[in-house]
């Protein structure tokens, strides 16, 4: 939820200045801990505005949020765990909260098993990533101008009958990220 005002537009501090005009390019709090760390929990940088590991003991600020009943566009972090509970129903840590789309529900396999369509933000993901899928001879790890060479081969293979591939944007990336897991 606090990375959807990330504007990555703009950076120190990388949020809509219109709209958030008080926001200090430093740590804002997140109620994900870590998985396998609860000294630890996610935090967002908005000096630049990407996700951090942030011990809890250290100082960050809080840009709360409210009204989330019936939230269809986010999904759940993947945090179970409860490692905050307050006698304030809205105080808990996400593992008590745990708002947003349940995974479970989420995603479904498609195009012969090759695609997996996400139902909260719409978007179609290729289900194998470069390392495990070869297309007009690229593969594994790259850098970052060879990858869009990956997707156009991809189009022109026309993979899982499609042609419209592209290289995600940061929060579409970052919209299937699973914080209840570690790889």
């Amino acid at each position: 939820e606090l990375q959807s005002i990330v504007n990555f537009g703009t950076r120190f501090p990388a949020i809509n200045g219109k709209y958030f005009d008080d926001t200090e390019s430093f740590y804002y709090w997140s109620s994900t801990s870590v998985v396998n760390n609860s000294t630890s929990a996610w935090c967002i940088y908005f000096q630049f505005g990407d996700i951090r590991e942030n011990e809890k003991i250290n100082g960050a600020y809080i840009r709360a949020v409210r009204g989330m009943e019936d939230l269809e566009g986010l999904p759940r972090t993947g945090q179970i765990i409860e490692y905050y509970h307050s006698s304030e129903n809205a105080a808990g840590d996400d593992g008590v909260i745990q708002q947003g789309w349940d995974k479970g529900m989420r995603f479904k396999l498609c195009d012969n098993n090759t695609s997996v369509q996400d139902r909260a933000t719409g978007l179609i993901w290729q289900r194998r990533e470069s390392s495990s899928q070869e297309f007009g001879g690229i593969s594994g790890s790259m850098t970052w101008l060879p990858s869009f060479d990956y997707v156009e081969a991809m189009n022109k293979a026309a993979f899982a009958h499609h042609t419209d591939w592209r290289l995600p944007n940061i929060r579409e990336l970052a919209s299937i990220v699973d914080f209840g897991k570690e790889s």
